[in-house]
């Protein structure tokens, strides 16, 4: 089994121009806001629904955003939308309380054709600083964005030049040889942002470690089939479930 995902991850670096007051998670402060000015942007017929629009499939909001299967899909043909092709990672310091001259930072990561819209979330941000967020809908500028490459970061946008310069992309594989010799008999995982997990159609508040391996063996593979053109059968769900249904938590 081998799967392959090119993704590249950014890190969007803000200054207030006036008091930012956000809460303590501020993932959906930051994904409403995108999501909200990035259609205010490119949507060329303004209040209609996606779903109802022409232009849907070559839409840049619609890919982004709203990523709706294709109509010649192998698979997900009775969902509405596939798995975004980014993800928003918001900060984890708990600072409710941004004034003039601090720095707010968080990390967008694309992930395969949506590497080439990063321009778009650049410009989106930037649009989003002068409408403000939180309360109060304070204003910010977009300082810099800095893109990250083996742990190393280079700046490839800043405000001043207002141009984006070349970046690294890199790669996710997934391979599964069968030797099992060398994994850790135990492993710790914590959850650092809000996660709901929904099995068999119940939001569950006791997490078996199949459960959670199911989620993401499909959206790693539907990532691979809508973003990256791998091929739907990439990953033997059947094999990899039943190893997990064999551990203990």
């Amino acid at each position: 089994m081998l799967l392959t995902i090119p993704y590249a991850k950014f890190r969007f670096i803000l200054n207030p121009l006036e008091p930012l007051l956000l809460p303590v998670y501020k993932g959906s402060t930051l994904r409403g806001g995108f999501g909200n000015a990035f259609k205010s942007i490119v949507c060329v017929s303004k209040g209609r629904d996606c779903s109802d629009c022409i232009l849907q499939d070559r839409c840049v909001y619609t890919y982004i955003f709203e990523t709706p299967p294709p109509a010649n899909t192998a698979v997900m043909r009775l969902y509405e939308k596939a798995p975004h092709p980014f993800i928003l990672e918001p900060p984890k310091e708990t600072i409710q309380r941004y004034a003039p001259g601090d720095e707010l930072s968080f990390h967008v990561i694309l992930i395969g054709r949506a590497i080439n819209y990063l321009p778009y979330f650049i410009y989106t941000f930037d649009v989003l600083g002068q409408k403000g967020i939180g309360k109060g809908r304070g204003k910010f500028t977009l300082k810099s964005v800095m893109a990250e490459d083996k742990g190393i970061e280079k700046v490839i946008y800043e405000s001043a030049s207002n141009t984006v310069q070349s970046f690294p992309t890199n790669s996710l594989t997934f391979e599964h040889s069968g030797d099992d010799s060398t994994f850790p008999q135990t492993r710790t995982l914590e959850f650092l942002t809000p996660t709901r997990i929904v099995y068999q159609g119940k939001l569950l508040d006791n997490l078996q470690f199949h459960i959670l391996i199911r989620g993401l063996l499909r959206r790693i593979s539907l990532l691979g089939y809508f973003h990256c053109g791998s091929a739907p059968d990439s990953i033997d769900f059947k094999r990899l479930i039943e190893q997990a249904r064999e551990v203990n938590v």
